[in-house]
């Protein structure tokens, strides 16, 4: 039995296959209506294949598949190990000393993020470059209750009793990462996208520790602490949206990294100026180790296509949450210098990410 195939019908077999593939291609290349793609999918009529797990990303029409975002950060900025004193035992009387130990004033710093993004155009894959900018600085002065006086040998080579300490910390932090990712639809209104790549790291730190002698008010010890490093090395992480309707979305984000890292410059200086002066410095370099780091983030969202979905606008905002494992070598080299155990405290950073993206 020969079956014979008209041009018209070959057309039209032609033309029915090309339709179908071209439903799962980019919103750039998709007259279907229905749907918006990064946005929660409809359900009736399906522009999309139940085998295959549909791209997710933003993709407008007749652009580049560019994106440009910027974040405004309000971040908690605090670290481990870094009390100055402690108030001396009294040995006489019963008095209840409620501030026992000296401490920087830790507070919420602002700084910012910036970045671009991209589609590769292959298989739904995109990628983006993300810069962090966070300098903050802080001090702290106290002041010991009358009848006793702070000591410390944390910070100086010897024992020192103080009535006033005081305190100043320079953290400047600069984070670069790149990174790839293929967004795609968990169910019609979950996204999630996967993502790795590089993360590059700058850490600045200055701490300054000065005591004002309690049984000579002349003299002041100041100890002046100084670590700075680089380090670089893989991270990945994934971020999930849940689409609450109207465009807007609950939003989480898990990320971590392990960094090789060199302190390429540790120092201490001590110092007293008045009758009994003198001055000391001791330096290290380039300590090498590994160093790992985690992010945390839940927040909510708002995106929406428009002119003929030609652009995207997205708006965020989100508590993210940081760990930086033993950043505080600081700490660590002057207590060795000086024969005890040092510690590595960790540095903390959580607070207020308000985003804004465009795609074009």
């Amino acid at each position: 039995m020969s079956k014979t195939f008209s041009l018209t019908s070959v057309a039209a077999l032609i033309a029915s296959t090309l339709s179908a593939d071209m439903a799962t291609k980019s919103q750039s290349n998709n007259p279907c209506m229905c749907l918006e793609q990064g946005l929660g999918l409809n359900t009736a009529p399906k522009c999309y294949s139940a085998a295959y797990n549909a791209p997710a990303a933003i993709s407008v029409r007749n652009g580049w598949d560019f994106n440009l975002f910027a974040s405004f950060i309000y971040w908690h900025v605090s670290q481990e190990s870094m009390e100055t004193a402690a108030i001396a035992p009294v040995t006489s009387g019963s008095t209840n000393y409620t501030n026992a130990m000296a401490l920087p004033d830790f507070d919420y710093k602002p700084g910012f993020k910036v970045g671009f993004g991209f589609d590769t155009n292959y298989d739904d894959w995109t990628g983006w470059v993300e810069y962090t900018w966070l300098h903050q600085s802080t001090s702290h002065t106290s002041t010991a209750p009358a009848g006793a006086s702070y000591t410390d040998s944390l910070w100086f080579n010897f024992t020192v009793d103080a009535t006033d300490v005081h305190s100043e910390w320079k953290m400047h932090l600069d984070m670069l990462d790149a990174a790839f990712s293929r967004p795609y639809y968990e169910g019609t209104q979950i996204t999630i996208s996967p993502y790795a790549g590089m993360r590059g790291l700058w850490i600045r730190q200055n701490f300054n520790v000065s005591y004002v002698d309690a049984t000579d008010a002349t003299m002041t010890h100041l100890s002046k602490n100084k670590s700075h490093s680089w380090a670089v090395g893989p991270m990945l992480g994934t971020i999930g949206h849940w689409m609450l309707g109207m465009g807007f979305r609950f939003e989480g984000k898990a990320g971590a990294s392990i960094l090789y890292t060199q302190y390429t410059n540790l120092r201490n200086n001590e110092s007293a100026t008045g009758a009994s002066a003198f001055s000391s410095a001791r330096s290290f370099h380039n300590y090498n180790v590994l160093r790992p780091t985690a992010e945390l983030g839940v927040g909510l969202g708002w995106g929406s296509y428009f002119d003929n979905q030609n652009y995207f606008w997205d708006l965020s905002a989100r508590y993210d949450f940081n760990v930086l494992w033993n950043q505080n070598v600081m700490t660590r080299f002057v207590q060795n210098l000086y024969g005890t155990n040092g510690t590595t405290g960790d540095l903390f950073l959580h607070g207020l990410t308000l985003s804004s993206r465009f795609d074009f």
